[in-house]
């Protein structure tokens, strides 16, 4: 769960994206912008690791949305993370032809190599099952995590000297700290509001330990007393990603500002996937040094596009695993029922395929000789774009959630003081064991913030290359996903006939049916049924 985690955070953004922000802000914005959102995605996950904890079940994402803020929202939490993941696969696909061009390959070569033969294996390996893809990422990961601490030594001896390339010249930095690109951004603080929102590209993935709670070997509840037996497969992974991330993110930031100018022109623009550290490694006049290491940034896109396949098949299985798909249903509904069913390796095949529906974004590269067109390269802007809004719309509402849940239980002290595993308040008082498995810091102030952040993030940084002027590409980059979900909320609403109000946490007695209706999901996952067959242990037993 740790390597597909890792696998997911630590892709291309670790190494375009720093470069990007470079070329904006200058140094002192890599370094606050990794920094801060580092924070936010450890925010973040406090919020959904306490949860995960008490709760590691299939579709975890969306079902505390449900159960704790809106039935709906909670729908269309799951549609957006669903598509976060999808198109991420297919931009991730079509990033490795930029990469690719460093050798001049043919069109041809990217067609038939890029983007049939690679995602074909890639598909065939999570068909494999849950055992085989597994491997495959905890080898990846290693692999990943053993070059990059390659790269960091490397950069450390060039910006030492090492290579026979010029050296750059660090004593032009403490002069001029704060740049900014003047062609992107009139100020530093619209080119620093500029780099908070790509780097929160780098970040997606942090939640992945969510979507993998399904298939992971959670413990039983035999002793609800122990907290140690509730969540303990997630919970580190979960607590740890956030900052290792956010660690490599830093200390890459770092090594980019020390070995290149930020006014280099060769640093990358918004939609383009050159490499900082490949223009070093060019830079240090090490042999074959750059070109090595761009095989390494195709490796790392290509692994990161096969764990965003496996997220985005496992977000729709869950969507869809409880859909009545019977003769007397609506076609649409028996369709979205199929993608809720498991061949015999426990794989959801129908909803792998359909997370492939974008896979013809990467042959729009194809278009044109020179790349794709404008327009061609807007749409494809616009959609990767829309990726990266969607997972911090879904990380606000998971805050949102938090905050409900937090409430919930702290104001129904008394209907739950029988229930285990939501105590929160207890700490081996009154007579009762403390079996909260795990208490988030800082809470429910923690929780407050990264909701703030959220917003802060999706209303003002990513417009904020609107404030030099009205521009369609910035404009719908920014704005379009959140007035895609609100209108999918809206929508779902009207169909599904839905109330116009939060679901009611006021009630003691539902409250308590609501998390023994949730103990109970969570006690199936773990399939602890006796040798007869017989239905599933009730948690009132327990209790």
């Amino acid at each position: 769960m740790f390597m597909i985690a890792i696998s997911g955070v630590l892709g291309v953004g670790l190494y375009v994206r720093g470069g990007l922000i470079l070329r904006l802000g200058g140094p002192i914005a890599v370094l606050l912008s990794f920094s801060l959102l580092g924070l936010l995605a450890w925010s973040v996950m406090q919020c959904i690791t306490e949860m995960l904890c008490i709760w590691p079940i299939s579709g975890a994402l969306n079902t505390y949305v449900s159960e704790f803020v809106d039935a709906e929202l909670g729908i269309a939490v799951g549609v957006a993370y669903w598509y976060t993941y999808a198109i991420s696969f297919a931009a991730l696909i079509a990033a490795t032809a930029g990469e690719a061009e460093y050798w001049a390959t043919s069109k041809g070569i990217q067609g038939g190599v890029l983007f049939v033969l690679i995602p074909g294996f890639l598909i065939i390996l999570n068909a494999f099952g849950i055992e085989t893809y597994g491997f495959f990422e905890v080898v990846s990961g290693i692999l990943k995590l053993a070059f990059l601490l390659v790269i960091i030594i490397i950069n450390i001896i060039i910006n030492q000297g090492g290579g026979a390339g010029p050296a750059l010249d660090s004593t032009l930095y403490p002069k001029q700290i704060v740049v900014h690109d003047a062609d992107a951004a009139k100020t530093w603080t619209q080119a620093f509001f500029m780099s908070l929102s790509v780097a929160a590209f780098a970040y997606v993935g942090v939640e992945i330990i969510a979507a993998c709670a399904l298939e992971a070997r959670v413990p039983p509840i035999k002793n609800p007393a122990n907290p140690s037996a509730i969540g303990k497969t997630v919970k580190s992974s979960a607590i740890y990603i956030p900052f290792v991330a956010a660690v490599l993110y830093v200390i890459a930031g770092v090594m980019v500002t020390l070995n290149i100018r930020w006014d280099d022109p060769r640093l990358p623009r918004h939609g383009s996937t050159v490499s900082a550290f490949v223009l070093i490694a060019k830079d240090s006049g090490i042999k074959g040094l750059a070109g090595t290491m761009n095989v390494f940034l195709m490796f790392t896109a290509l692994t990161c596009a096969n764990t965003n396949l496996y997220v985005a098949s496992r977000a729709i299985f869950s969507l869809t695993r409880s859909l009545d798909g019977g003769s007397g249903q609506p076609w649409y509904t028996r369709f979205l029922a199929t993608l809720g069913k498991t061949n015999r390796r426990k794989v959801p095949m129908r909803a792998l395929f359909a997370s492939c529906i974008f896979s013809w974004v990467p042959f729009l590269y194809l278009s044109n000789e020179n790349g794709p067109s404008t327009n061609i390269g807007t749409i494809l802007d616009v959609l990767s774009e829309m990726g990266t809004v969607g997972v911090i719309v879904v990380w606000a509402c998971e805050c949102w959630a938090y905050i409900r849940f937090f409430h919930c239980i702290r104001n129904n002290k008394d209907a739950l003081r029988e229930i285990p595993l939501v105590r929160r308040w207890n700490r081996g008082t009154n007579n009762l064991a403390d079996d909260f498995p795990y208490r988030s810091h800082g809470q429910p102030f923690t929780a407050y913030l990264a909701l703030g952040a959220c917003l802060f993030l999706l209303i003002v940084a990513n417009g904020s290359s609107l404030w030099s002027g009205f521009h369609v590409q910035p404009f719908l980059s920014a704005y379009l996903a959140p007035i895609c979900f609100l209108a999918l909320w809206a929508t779902l609403k009207v169909l599904r006939k839905g109330q116009w109000h939060l679901v009611d946490l006021s009630n003691g007695q539902d409250i308590a049916e609501k998390i023994l209706r949730l103990h109970e999901i969570r006690f199936r996952s773990t399939e602890e049924v006796d040798q007869s067959g017989r239905n599933i242990q009730s948690l009132w037993v327990l209790i």
